[in-house]
């Protein structure tokens, strides 16, 4: 698969949800998200280093204020 679209949401336990199409559903990545932007680039760095991702990426964010 060349491309495909994952999101990061924060649920209403404070917890930072992955949801990506090609897994069987939600994934919890971390408790205690109170930011969804920080903790959705901690995660992408964490990730770049581990050499689990390309840095050939592009992010976009959609915020409600």
């Amino acid at each position: 698969m060349k491309h495909h679209f994952i999101a990061f949401v924060v649920n209403s336990d404070k917890q930072l949800v992955e949801l990506d199409g090609t897994k069987k559903g939600p994934h919890i990545v971390a408790e205690g998200c109170e930011d969804v932007l920080r903790g959705t680039i901690a995660e992408i760095q964490k990730r770049l280093a581990a050499g689990e991702i390309s840095e050939s990426l592009s992010m976009m964010t959609l915020n409600g204020n």
